[in-house]
């Protein structure tokens, strides 16, 4: 992930209930819970991202429908 990718992406966060996978090699989805009170819950779903160990088929829109089913489990 380049610098402005990171920067953009940080910029974008998902709404509540939403996973969006990172850009470039979709190595990682991050979902935003909503938390009871003020502030909200952040899920990280990853894989090794050691390239000859990487799954490609959990990657990118895979990764994020992954991270959005794991986040609706989770009530903050």
């Amino acid at each position: 992930m380049t610098v402005a990718q990171m920067e953009q992406f940080s910029r974008e966060r998902p709404a509540k209930g939403e996973a969006r996978a990172t850009p470039g090699a979709g190595t990682a989805a991050v979902a935003r819970i909503p938390a009871a009170g003020a502030g909200d819950i952040v899920l990280i779903v990853s894989q090794d991202t050691d390239i000859t160990g990487r799954d490609q088929a959990l990657t990118g829109a895979p990764l994020q429908r992954a991270g959005a089913a794991l986040a609706a489990q989770l009530h903050g």
